[in-house]
C-alpha cells in the first residue's frame, strides 16, 4: 500500500486543524456598543425578503382566482 495515500496526517506529522483556529483567519471582534446597535435594528433584510415573497404569493393567488376560477363559474 502506498504511504502517500495516508490522509490521517500531513507531511510534518502535525495534527490536522481547522483554518478557523488560527487568529489570522478570524474576523476582528466588534465592541459591545456596536453589537447592541446592530442587534437593536433587528433582521430588517429578512423581513423585506419575507414581505416580497408573501406579496408574490398573494399576487399569484389573486391572478389564479380572477383569471382561472371565476371565469369557470
Amino acid at each position: 500500500m502506498n504511504e502517500s495515500a495516508d490522509t490521517s496526517s500531513n507531511e510534518l506529522d502535525e495534527p490536522l486543524s481547522s483554518a478557523a483556529s488560527h487568529p489570522d483567519h478570524v474576523a476582528d471582534p466588534c465592541g459591545r456598543k456596536t453589537a447592541i446597535e446592530t442587534l437593536r435594528r433587528g433582521p430588517i433584510g429578512a423581513v423585506v425578503v419575507a414581505s416580497i415573497a408573501t406579496a408574490c404569493v398573494l399576487i399569484i393567488w389573486y391572478a389564479f382566482y380572477f383569471f382561472a376560477y371565476i371565469p369557470r363559474t
